[in-house]
Formats: C-alpha cells, structure tokens, sequence
C-alpha cells in the first residue's frame, strides 16, 4: 500500500504540473517521494535524485528530477501551478490490430532477407471523464511487486507509470561493482514447453551485443546465463552480467548501451530504421530508461511496461522482438498478454 502522504503530494504535484517522483524498489513495500517545484537541473546536495532517458536520448540531456522537498514539506508548501504543453499530452491514435499486422508483415519480409531483429511496438489509448489516478497507480504498485515500479512527472515528459522488471544498470558507489541484466525472448507462464528457437535467438542477440561494448571498454565481465524473470502473466529469458569498472565510464557506457537489441534491435541501424517508417506513434520516454541515485547506489531501469497518462487520458505501449522466425498473430498475442494485468487495472480505475 503506498504512504498515503506519499500518494497525496504525488496527486497535488500531477495536479499542480510539478516534477516528482515516487517509486518503490524490487521486494520492497516502501514507497519514496521527493519534489522538485523549482526545476533545477543541477543536483542539489541531497543522496537522491532520478533522472529520465527518453527514447534514443542520451545522458548528457537526461530530465532530471532533485530531492528538493519531501511529500511533507510539498503538502505544507504554497506553490503555484505550472503550465504543461500540449506536445506532451499521451498520444490518442490506437494501434488496430489490421494495421500492426500489414505492417509487421512487412517488416518480416525485410528481416528474412537481412537477418537480425527489430522491436516493434504498438499503443493502446483511450480518454474517460471518470479515470481514478489514484487507484490506478495503487493496483499497478500492487501487481508488481518485484519490479522496479515509478510515477514521474515532468513538463518536458509528461506523467508516466511504469513497472520494470529489466535492470539497464545496477552500480555500487563508490566501488564500481555493476550487473547488467540481458532481457528477451517472451511466453507465458503457464507454457511449460522449452523455450523455442525464436526466442532463444532472440535472446542470443541481446547478450552478444552486451558483451561487445563491455569488450569494447575493456571493462572485465562474468556472464551468468541464464534462468527466467516472472512478469505476470509472462516470463523472459533472463542472463546477468556482473563486474567491475571505474565509477566515471558509466554515462557512456548508458549511451552505448541505449537503445540495446531488447528495445531496438540489431542491426541498430537497420532497426532503428524500421522503427520510423513502420511504427506510427512516437516512443517518447517508452524503450528509454530511468536512473535513481541513491546513497551507495545508481539504479537504472529500462522504461518499459509503462503507461503516459494525464488526468483524463491515457496510452499504454508495448512491444515485441521481431525476427524472421515471428508470426504477426503470435506477437500481436504477446503484446496483449503483456498489458493484460496493466489493461485490467486501468478498467478498474474507470468504474
């Protein structure tokens, strides 16, 4: 259950248009909060701070939100409402299912030529008069519980939840001890077949892309591989690596890794390529990530399992490895089967 003073300043800042925060950490039931009314980029003496990646962004010109005030002092505060703008309002053009499958076919015939992979997404939107944030952000807390689970908002973003269970970075201060988690391939819990080739390959990629920029930096790593993280109602292929590497390298080894194959595809180029001719709907902070500095600590996550949402409207995104192996009516299954608990949240939230 998140604090409840925690979940009213978080109300009154989406309210008020203020960057904050609020997130609870993997196995973990405590919610944090911390504001940022003043929007200062530059991080405030304090151990905590987030920090937001949109797609295809870059380190250098994250969105950043300060420890500035705590879910007390926010509440007490007298603050004045700022102004949002409309480029930031959730996208309202659903993905239909006739058109995802034209153009994932399309995509198909391409990747049987060329070999490789390409992450395709689609939106789910809508808009409702009686939509209960409130609520909403309480189930989508409850359902995950060993994600990485947010809500932030800035002007240049917008709001958004998210529940991640995919690690871009975990990274002990001062001593530079890192994993990195590997995540792909998708079926549903209940399947107890072995993994196919598909995802298998799937998965294959996105290791072997890790492994090379770590190679490329010199920076020694073990790779664990591999065993399978839940994520209601499906489970992904899952491998760890784990090392050792100097505090200072890790922005650019961000910016190296981002997008990786799980988000964008391989080849980068080609994939991302396909991604602006075929996708219709811009990713905005969907397949980025989100950074945490703690005491002792930077955590990142990969932005996905997430939802861009105002007070009367919302989009959900969601996305699949495509390779030349897919079949469009399997992934279009994958996506729904990935939102399914989100979705039934949101329902819930409209009663």
């Amino acid at each position: 259950m998140i604090n409840s003073e925690n979940m009213e300043a978080a109300l009154r800042c989406l309210d008020l248009k203020i960057s904050f925060v609020l997130y609870s950490l993997p196995g973990e039931e405590e919610t944090c909060f911390f504001a940022n009314p003043s929007r200062g980029v530059v991080e405030t003496e304090s151990d905590r701070s987030f920090m937001i990646v949109p797609w295809l962004g870059r380190y250098a010109r994250r969105f950043q939100i300060a420890d500035e005030m705590s879910a007390v002092q926010l509440l007490s505060a007298d603050l004045s409402p700022q102004t949002l703008s409309d480029e930031v309002r959730p996208w309202q053009d659903p993905t239909l299912q006739t058109d995802y499958i034209r153009r994932l076919s399309k995509l198909i015939d391409r990747l049987k030529l060329r070999g490789g992979k390409t992450v395709f997404s689609r939106v789910i939107c809508g808009h409702s008069d009686r939509f209960d944030i409130r609520l909403f952000v309480e189930k989508q807390f409850a359902s995950f519980p060993m994600t990485f689970r947010y809500l932030y908002f800035t002007p240049e973003t917008g709001a958004w939840l998210g529940t991640s269970p995919e690690i871009f970075l975990d990274l002990s201060l001062p001593e530079g001890d890192f994993q990195i988690m590997s995540l792909a391939g998708t079926r549903l819990v209940a399947d107890a077949a072995p993994w196919d080739n598909k995802n298998i390959a799937e998965q294959g990629l996105v290791a072997d892309y890790i492994s090379k920029i770590l190679r490329d930096r010199s920076i020694e790593f073990k790779l664990n591989r591999c065993c399978d993280v839940v994520f209601e109602p499906v489970c992904h292929i899952c491998d760890i690596f784990s090392g050792r590497m100097a505090v200072s390298g890790y922005p650019d080894l961000l910016d190296s890794l981002n997008p990786t194959p799980a988000l964008g595809g391989y080849p980068l180029d080609d994939a991302l390529n396909d991604i602006s001719e075929l996708e219709t709907h811009p990713r905005r902070c969907y397949g980025g990530y989100v950074g945490l500095k703690i005491p002792g600590k930077f955590l990142a996550y990969v932005n996905l399992r997430n939802v861009n949402f105002d007070e009367r409207s919302w989009c959900i995104y969601a996305g699949g490895g495509i390779t030349a192996a897919s079949n469009p009516g399997a992934e279009w299954n994958e996506t729904e089967n990935k939102t399914e608990i989100l979705c039934r949240n949101l329902k819930e939230a409209l009663k």
